[in-house]
């Protein structure tokens, strides 16, 4: 039964390296993974709302930049109409000169057009390296455009969507202003665009893109060109009004970003980034979190493998000790460790053995003086005279007797 309880206690048992590995992985492990859900609870989120901030702000400038550039052209082409206003005398060569003399001086304007009140072009202003083209658009009736139709009717400034100029041969965007019963176009050249957009993607850190009202690419701030066959409008940040960064797929690229809507002309500026890129702190962050956890368990394997390899030595040690003790060995030295603990255990095996050899002696003792007292008992029972004696066994047969002797 004993013999069964130990093998019992054996099987339940471990090895001292398994326990003391436990041991120590728990307690090295245990501070990296306090690290690491204090950053994922606390410090990920800050540098989630950083990169949501730092694209938004930057959104935020491009769409004002924008917007600034479509307001000065605003501000431009109602000059000139408020001259036109206050010069209704002019006839068409005076317009003419002036027109082409305002387009020759503008910054913004690669066209500028003067309709009658049916909505027919009547005066056209050009570079003087495109007035050739200026008797392909005479007569042009522009009054079914939505964005002239709009000006007249809200007697206020409208831009038009982008479309392909007939001038330019280049994406362009229009503005109309209403004069009375007749209409006057500025057309704003968009070429301009991918190169301010590159200036205000902080030094290409961010990509800046450009589109339209109906999400059609217009301008890329890593590309001088772009086809307006690209339409954006899938992407998940023109749809709804999330305002905070998304995940996005652009060229088959895994990006990040958001987007502004640009007052005026009703585009939207949508910063992105590549996510490896914007994600980068985030991901070397868990990284260097996960070597150090690493690191940490395996050098704390090592020291339980160690610590574990020295303790089972001097164990080991203390058992043979014990084993020889209990076969009758009491002279085998005691060793002396570096650990109070079991420097203790060895002062009480000395203890223990020095214990063992006063009653084994004591008992030697007492078994003589047993024996002596018997046989003098013996000895004056065999010698008494006239008594008979007789030992009996647990059955009754005689086990011992004297000789008695009768006188």
């Amino acid at each position: 039964m004993v013999a069964l309880s130990s093998l019992s206690n054996l099987l339940r048992s471990r090895p001292l390296l398994l326990t003391l590995a436990s041991r120590f992985i728990l307690v090295a492990a245990l501070p990296i993974v306090a690290v690491a859900l204090l950053f994922r609870l606390y410090y990920e989120p800050l540098i989630l709302e950083d990169i949501n901030a730092r694209q938004g702000l930057a959104a935020d400038n491009i769409a004002r930049q924008l917007e600034r550039h479509f307001a000065i052209a605003d501000r431009e082409l109602g000059s000139l109409a408020s001259l036109f206003d206050s010069s209704a005398n002019l006839n068409e060569v005076q317009v003419q000169t002036l027109l082409d003399a305002y387009t020759d001086t503008s910054d913004f304007y690669e066209a500028i057009y003067l309709s009658d009140a049916q909505g027919r072009i009547r005066a056209i202003g050009m570079p003087a390296d495109k007035r050739g083209l200026r008797q392909n658009l005479y007569g042009l009736d522009v009054s079914a455009r939505d964005f002239v139709r709009n000006a007249q009717a809200e007697k206020t400034g409208a831009w038009s969507n982008s479309f392909l100029s007939t001038v330019s041969s280049r994406l362009a965007v229009a503005l109309a202003k209403p004069l009375g019963q007749r209409t006057l176009i500025g057309e704003v050249a968009i070429s301009p665009l991918p190169e301010l957009a590159r200036q205000l993607s902080q030094d290409g850190e961010l990509q800046v893109l450009i589109v339209d009202r109906q999400r059609q690419l217009i301008a890329n701030s890593q590309t001088r060109e772009v086809s307006q066959q690209l339409n954006l409008g899938h992407l998940p940040v023109f749809q709804g009004t999330n305002s905070r960064v998304q995940h996005l797929q652009i060229d088959n690229q895994d990006m990040v970003g958001l987007a502004r809507t640009v007052n005026g002309p009703d585009w939207q500026v949508l910063v992105v980034q590549p996510r490896e890129q914007a994600y980068a702190l985030l991901n070397a962050t868990w990284q260097r979190l996960f070597l150090s956890l690493v690191a940490t368990l395996a050098v704390a394997m090592a020291i339980a493998a160690l610590t574990s390899w020295s303790l089972a030595n001097k164990i080991s040690l203390f058992s043979r000790q014990v084993r020889e003790i209990a076969n009758g060995r009491y002279d085998l030295p005691m060793q002396s460790t570096s650990i109070r603990e079991l420097n203790t255990l060895s002062t009480s095996l000395k203890r223990m053995v020095g214990a063992i050899r006063e009653r084994e002696e004591a008992l030697l003792a007492t078994a003589q003086s047993l024996r002596e007292s018997e046989d003098r008992l013996l000895a004056t029972l065999e010698n008494t005279p006239n008594v008979a004696i007789q030992w009996f066994d647990a059955e009754g047969r005689v086990a011992m007797w004297n000789h008695a002797r009768f006188c």
